[in-house]
């Protein structure tokens, strides 16, 4: 079945722009991001430009991601982001299913120019160990997301597309606000022999933070979670699934 991701853009001078592109299911927990494009077709829009490019010198407030499937809503939001010049994540994007309404603000606005691009994922829900994935902003600015393929009833480390652990990627920042995914038909843990959320452990293995997920392809948008975790560097985030 075919599959597509939309982004739609809010400009802070009223516009609006519409991304829209083909994509693969993921299969690694950052293998299949692609880039999302201007749609052209009944718009007026120049089809399969660069959102940075399409939209040079706007700056985006708003930012949303649908996903869809060809005569199916199994097609789930898994994460979306804004990719700076040198290929580092200026902002996450929030999103949800083909059945989704929503239009939120992005945590920090972010300034159109030639080499921005919007990044994207979808996994398909299936009764099967998924994707997990957080996406975080920092009380800096500063943003990232993580990410592992779960291992039924085994803790498995979650890292960033450089293979960083959280501890090492954010050291000393302190994390405003994250949402957390994963696409599983029954949730993260089916069989009662995992951890129902998303979780940063101290060295110490004290919990500082959980995050429940969000399946990705219902009727409202993946939410971030708002409250504040100081990161050091032997921190660590972990997915425990049970199928």
């Amino acid at each position: 079945m075919a599959s597509n991701i939309s982004v739609f853009l809010r400009f802070s001078d009223g516009t609006f722009g519409s991304l829209r592109s083909t994509v693969t299911e993921s299969s690694t927990a950052f293998g299949q991001y692609a880039e999302i494009t201007t749609e052209g077709g009944d718009l007026n829009q120049t089809s399969g430009v660069s959102a940075g490019q399409a939209f040079n010198g706007k700056t985006c407030t708003h930012a949303f991601a649908k996903t869809a499937t060809d005569s199916a809503l199994t097609g789930a939001f898994v994460a979306a982001y804004f990719e700076n010049t040198d290929g580092s994540i200026a902002v996450p994007i929030q999103g949800a299913g083909q059945v989704a309404s929503g239009f939120p603000a992005l945590k920090k606005p972010i300034r159109m120019s030639t080499g921005v691009v919007v990044k994207a994922a979808l996994q398909d829900v299936a009764d099967a160990v998924q994707i997990a994935t957080l996406a975080v902003y920092c009380a800096s600015g500063k943003s990232d997301i993580f990410a592992a393929l779960a291992v039924d009833d085994t803790p498995t480390a979650m890292v960033n597309p450089q293979g960083k652990t959280i501890g090492q990627a954010l050291d000393g920042q302190t994390i405003s606000c994250a949402y957390a995914t994963y696409a599983a038909t029954n949730g993260l843990d089916d069989n009662d022999g995992g951890v129902n959320a998303l979780y940063i452990e101290n060295a110490q293995g004290t919990l500082k933070a959980m995050y429940p997920t969000n399946k990705g392809n219902g009727a409202e948008e993946v939410e971030y979670m708002s409250y504040p975790v100081k990161i050091v560097q032997n921190d660590t985030l972990t997915v425990t699934a049970s199928l």
